[in-house]
């Protein structure tokens, strides 16, 4: 039971950092976009 503990923990950091990265993307992706949008709009 406990060596399965420190790999959950492990692996659920893993996820959030893969998450964090993501939306990360995702925002950046967003604003170029949005940034694009607005220079066509001008």
């Amino acid at each position: 039971m406990s060596p399965a503990k420190p790999k959950a923990s492990f692996n659920s950091g893993f996820s959030t950092k893969v998450v964090v990265v993501a939306l990360r993307m995702l925002v950046e992706e967003s604003t170029y976009l949005s940034s694009c949008f607005m220079f066509l709009m001008l």
